[in-house]
């Protein structure tokens, strides 16, 4: 990642509707620190958000309008990754892997939401993942993770939808890269994320 480089989500995993009604972009920034990523998410209905999961590392999260940062930081792309998922209450879920009992408070997340948008922020401090690579010392080219982003678009589509529905709302499901599969841990759609100077 360049600092401050930015990339839109342009595939949905749905092969028949591949153009995202609601688009996300992603920008980063990596410092000797930690890495941080702000998302700004399209949402033409923001007071009808989907965020009333409160509790960290609820199952249900995923019903919620939020986005999900997966990260393989040994840049071998072999199996390993942490997984992150953040909704626009602001509420966390994260995992090593599978296993969600798995908790990092240094793990820092912030949610706006805007007229027409809703915006989150996580940085991710290196000292969490112990095994992780790094960029120092100048070998930032040389360093890489894999990983994946995913949105997910629930507003006045959730579990218990409003008696009154937005015209032409839909749910919508949204990555960075993907392979097509309905899975976001699916490793064949991470792809790499290259530290730049």
């Amino acid at each position: 990642w360049q600092r401050a480089q930015e990339v839109s989500f342009i595939a949905a995993y749905d092969k028949v509707n591949t153009q995202p009604k609601y688009p996300t972009t992603v920008k980063a920034v990596w410092t000797a620190d930690g890495i941080s990523f702000g998302f700004r998410m399209a949402e033409p209905m923001p007071a009808l958000l989907e965020a009333k999961i409160k509790g960290r590392d609820d199952s249900m999260l995923w019903w919620n309008d939020n986005v999900e940062l997966l990260f393989d930081v040994t840049g071998k792309n072999e199996g390993e990754f942490y997984h992150l998922i953040v909704s626009a209450l602001n509420t966390v879920a994260d995992a090593k892997g599978k296993d969600f009992s798995w908790n990092n408070d240094k793990v820092k997340t912030a949610v706006f939401v805007g007229k027409d948008f809703w915006s989150l922020e996580v940085f991710l401090p290196y000292e969490v993942f112990s095994e992780g690579v790094k960029p120092a010392g100048g070998n930032a080219s040389q360093v890489k993770w894999y990983g994946n982003f995913t949105r997910h678009r629930v507003c006045d589509n959730g579990l218990q939808p409003p008696a009154q529905h937005s015209d032409g709302s839909v749910r919508e499901y949204t990555r960075m890269n993907t392979t097509g599969a309905a899975q976001s841990n699916n490793l064949s759609d991470f792809a790499p994320i290259k530290f730049v100077e």
